[in-house]
Parts: structure tokens; C-alpha cells; sequence
């Protein structure tokens, strides 16, 4: 009996050392563990972190390709618009010219009544345009604004082109006539 009382006390003794080793084996495994998974954990980060900044040059590349578009689309139909708008005015003044026989001072009170009802028309059709345009984008009235200045200014000069020949050929014919 004594013997298998020695027998297990040294068996409960193994067993503390046993337990003392397992718990260290199962520390070193946990600390391990913790290791590996933040390794894991940092490599995922870098990984999202590097998918992220390629996503956002991505997205970033197609918002700027989609800004230039929806840019360049808006300066096309406000050119359209301009046009359309300023080129029955244009007509009128053309034919008003053509049909009146009074002296200078009506051509250029006629002319700039028309220059002068263009440029509200072309604001006007400016204004909503770029009104959609900053609903839809934002930030572009700067470049919208250049663009429209650069078309105004084109149109107005072929208008002011038009009104003087016209206003030329007005003139030869009141000469032409012997009215002048």
C-alpha cells in the first residue's frame, strides 16, 4: 500500500510537471498563434490597404474621365444651345437691317437691342445650364464659364462681323440711291 501511495505521489508529481509543461507548451502555442495570426492580420492589411488606394486611383480615374466627358459634353450643347439661340436673332437682324431705310442711329439702336437680347438669352441658357451641370457635378463653373465666355465672345463677333458688313452694305445702297 505504501509502495502504490509512493507510486502515486510520484505519478501526481509527474502530473504537476506534466501540467507545468503543458502550460507552458500552451502558452508558447497561444503566444505563437497570436503571432502568426498577426502576421496574417498585417498581411490582410496591407493587402486591403493597397486594394484601397488602387480602387480609390481607379475610382478617382474614372471620375475625372467622367467629369472631362460630362465637361466637354456640357460645353458641346451650350455651344448648341447659344447657337440655336442666337441664330434666329441673327436672322432677324439681318432681315431688319436689310428692310430699313432710316439713317445709322436706328441700325445701331436695332443692334444693340439684338446684341443686348443675346447676351441675356446666352446667360440665361448659361445659368441653367450650369446649374444642371453643378447638380450633376459641381465644380466646374470656372471651366463652364471660360468655355461660355469663349463661344459668347465667337458668336458676338460674328454678329458684330454681319451687323457691319451689313450695316456696309446698307450704306453703299443709300449711296447707291443718293440718300446719304
Amino acid at each position: 500500500m505504501e509502495e502504490a501511495i509512493h507510486r502515486a505521489g510520484e505519478t501526481a508529481s509527474q502530473l504537476g510537471h506534466f501540467a507545468a509543461q503543458l502550460g507552458n507548451t500552451h502558452e508558447s502555442a497561444l503566444q505563437g498563434f497570436q503571432t502568426q495570426l498577426d502576421d496574417v492580420l498585417t498581411l490582410h492589411r496591407n493587402e486591403l490597404h493597397r486594394r484601397s488606394e488602387t480602387l480609390f486611383d481607379d475610382l478617382n480615374a474614372q471620375i475625372r474621365r467622367s467629369f472631362d466627358e460630362a465637361s466637354q459634353e456640357a460645353v458641346n450643347k451650350f455651344d448648341e444651345q447659344v447657337r440655336a439661340l442666337a441664330e434666329p436673332h441673327i436672322n432677324q437682324t439681318n432681315e431688319a437691317i436689310s428692310r430699313m431705310a432710316g439713317g445709322r442711329s436706328l441700325l445701331d439702336a436695332s443692334l444693340s437691342l439684338q446684341q443686348e437680347r443675346i447676351r441675356n438669352t446666352a446667360d440665361e441658357a448659361f445659368a441653367e445650364s450650369l446649374a444642371r451641370f453643378r447638380e450633376n457635378l459641381g465644380g466646374v463653373e470656372q471651366l463652364l464659364h471660360d468655355a461660355a465666355q469663349v463661344v459668347i465672345e465667337r458668336n458676338l463677333s460674328e454678329l458684330e462681323s454681319k451687323a457691319g458688313m451689313c450695316a456696309t452694305a446698307q450704306a453703299r445702297d443709300l449711296q447707291d440711291r443718293g440718300m446719304v
